[in-house]
């Protein structure tokens, strides 16, 4: 009968309603979950440009006082250089008094004789 088949119509719309709000349901969970997803991605990326410029800062601070040490560096075997010389000006002043003294004790012996 007409009635019938309303019934059976109307229970089928409701149960493809009831389907229509659970499938939505679905939806709103999942966008829910990918909107905490986005802000853990967004979080960890945060994270992630702080250790990079924690890093580009130990970098550049490393840059910094590797250049001091080779300056340093530099110093030092300038500074050697300069001993070197300073040295081997040394040893000839040194040889030079040895001939100054020499001379000198062969003129005192000749004044003993």
């Amino acid at each position: 009968s007409l009635i019938n088949k309303i019934q059976i119509c109307t229970r089928n719309a409701v149960g493809r309603m009831g389907e229509g709000v659970r499938q939505v349901d679905e939806n709103v969970e999942n966008a829910n979950s990918a909107g905490e997803a986005i802000g853990q991605i967004q979080f960890s990326e945060d994270r992630v440009v702080k250790a990079i410029a924690e890093i580009t800062n130990s970098l550049s601070e490393q840059s910094t006082a590797a250049n001091d040490v080779a300056t340093n560096v530099e110093k030092i075997a300038q500074m050697s250089e300069e001993n070197s010389l300073a040295v081997t000006e040394t040893a000839h002043t040194a040889q030079q008094l040895r001939n100054l003294a020499t001379g000198l004790e062969r003129m005192v012996a000749q004044f003993r004789l």
